[in-house]
């Protein structure tokens, strides 16, 4: 796995870092439910998304923000930092928002509602533009070298749901 997405042990302790420094406690979140990687061009993503095939299954692919992202579930999750990681994400780069190759974030699954759990946690400074979406609404946090994002349901289940609704 390594070989194919990078030391993600690495990235996984420093989310854990960043995340106890915010005062976010492993235990207000009952899973660490995906890694994105993000690719730098399209050509790249679909190498990509072939390589990952031999990972798991892709369970779905959508366009999200005027690019395909792939969702794969891992035949072996990822065991890192005290987490069961059953998802990897790929995402194409956005038209205009260039990032090097590689993992690019975190997404978990807060045991809270999400109002609530933003609440108790009112001196961070989450970015809430997409917590009006209709599915899997999400608060973004963005701070001392982390990019993570909070969530309701697992992006297993966001799948199953946007596949049953035709999204």
């Amino acid at each position: 796995m390594h070989e194919i997405i990078g030391d993600y042990d690495s990235v996984v302790a420093n989310i854990n870092r960043g995340l106890t420094a915010a005062g976010i406690a492993m235990g207000e979140l009952a899973l660490l439910d995906h890694l994105c990687y993000r690719t730098e061009s399209l050509e790249r993503y679909h190498e990509i998304v072939e390589q990952f095939s031999t990972l798991g299954k892709n369970i779905g692919e959508h366009e999200v923000q005027g690019r395909p992202i792939v969702v794969v579930a891992l035949d072996e999750p990822i065991q890192s930092g005290g987490w069961t990681i059953p998802f990897l994400e790929i995402a194409a780069p956005k038209a205009g928002s260039p990032y090097p190759e590689g993992l690019e974030h975190a997404e978990f699954v807060t045991i809270k509602l999400l109002d609530d759990f933003a609440a108790q946690h009112a001196e961070l400074n989450f970015i809430r533009d997409a917590m009006d979406r209709t599915i899997n609404p999400e608060l973004k946090y963005r701070e001392d070298g982390i990019s993570v994002k909070f969530h309701q349901l697992s992006i297993g289940s966001v799948v199953k749901i946007e596949e049953k609704l035709a999204v």
